[in-house]
């Protein structure tokens, strides 16, 4: 995705980082008791004054979903998120390439289970054929 010269200016990065810090407050965000939390906001603070691609924001985001799994209850963490999905859906064509990018690897994680379970039907086979069956 990166290559295809997608980025998100300072300003946009910015921007990006105040609505993350507002939408927790919604939450009644805590920093001593929310730490996933803390953390998330910590990471993307980390990017003020960056120019971000494409790729770099997905890959925070991914980021940001491990700690959110680990911290459900933390729905600021999920406003964070959903704060990164706007970004991305108001740029085109970075939402287009989003878009694409999630659909592949849809099909690609469907096509390794049809292959693995096709795998596993065709040992059963060969383990009753050669039990005479």
């Amino acid at each position: 995705m990166d290559k295809s010269g997608v980025k998100f200016s300072t300003d946009e990065v910015g921007n990006l980082i105040n609505r993350a810090k507002a939408s927790v407050d919604d939450f009644n965000y805590v920093p001593d008791v929310d730490l996933q939390t803390k953390a998330a906001l910590s990471t993307v603070g980390a990017q003020a004054g960056k120019e971000l691609t494409i790729g770099q924001l997905d890959k925070l985001r991914q980021g940001l979903y491990k700690r959110y799994n680990k911290a459900p209850e933390e729905q600021g963490i999920r406003a964070i998120i959903d704060e990164i999905d706007d970004l991305i859906e108001a740029k085109e064509p970075a939402n287009a390439l989003m878009s694409a990018a999630r659909e592949a690897n849809k099909r690609y994680k469907n096509l390794n289970y049809l292959m693995k379970h096709l795998q596993e039907h065709k040992e059963v086979q060969q383990q009753v054929e050669a039990a005479g069956m």
